[in-house]
């Protein structure tokens, strides 16, 4: 809503994270508002704050919190979280965009995960 709008816009980090925290009181499931603040937060240095909401929305299984933490987890390069999380979105739900970044979450997560396997085994 307005309250999410007004926050974007803002130049003010700390103003734009209290807007996003007082939209997300009046909306505590809202998962885009969720993803601005913890978006917001990281880049702050807000870490711990930031991975409780994530951790929160995770545990939602509604199709928009899903995608909304694959994205987060997608950011942080956290692959196969992603990949697990994309993948609790029916897929009547997914959009083009969504598709190609759940292919790209599994590939790097492969790659990423066959490159450990070869060092274990050295």
């Amino acid at each position: 809503g307005i309250m999410l709008e007004n926050a974007r816009r803002l130049d003010h980090p700390e103003q734009a994270v209290e807007q996003l925290r007082a939209a997300l009181q009046i909306d505590p499931n809202n998962a885009w508002v969720t993803v601005d603040l913890v978006r917001r937060l990281k880049s702050r240095g807000d870490v711990e704050e930031a991975r409780s909401l994530e951790r929160a929305m995770e545990r939602r299984t509604d199709a928009e919190s899903s995608m909304a933490a694959a994205l987060l987890a997608f950011d942080d390069e956290r692959f196969g979280d992603a990949v697990a999380l994309f993948e609790r979105v029916p897929a009547r739900l997914r959009n083009a965009d969504m598709t190609r970044l759940a292919a790209v979450a599994r590939r790097e997560f492969e790659v990423r995960f066959s490159k450990t396997d070869h060092e274990i085994v050295r």
